[in-house]
């Protein structure tokens, strides 16, 4: 089903893939997006899928989480099936922009919280 799925996503014409990437990158109810609930239920071809063909990997969910940032909370073998092809097409995405590459990976959520660091303790003087 996917094949036939990403094969028909690259035969769309402009007009109806400019409509399924709205459709895709639209927030629904919960406040995520279909990138982000791929993620969050370890849906590894699906995010795939959606990644290849242009869905927005910058939106983020309600709490401030894009979908780097809640790959980095999965076990360890969906996280790097998630998180390796999404930094390479970031990687390639800021080629010649290295302060956005660095933007990108230093979005914090709405904790503070980072895909690689927790935020920083609170400290009592």
């Amino acid at each position: 089903m996917t094949i036939y799925v990403g094969s028909s996503l690259r035969r769309l014409s402009d007009g109806n893939r400019e409509r399924f990437l709205t459709f895709v990158n639209t927030r629904h109810v919960s406040g995520t997006t279909a990138m982000v609930d791929c993620v969050e239920s370890h849906k590894v071809a699906s995010f795939n899928l959606l990644l290849q063909n242009g869905a927005d990997d910058n939106i983020a969910g309600h709490v401030g989480n894009n979908p780097l940032l809640y790959a980095a909370r999965l076990d360890n073998d969906c996280c790097k099936s998630i998180i390796t092809p999404l930094l390479e097409k970031v990687k390639s995405d800021y080629a010649n922009e290295p302060y956005r590459l660095k933007e990108y990976l230093d979005r914090r959520n709405n904790d503070g919280e980072n895909a690689f660091l927790s935020p920083p303790k609170a400290t009592i003087h």
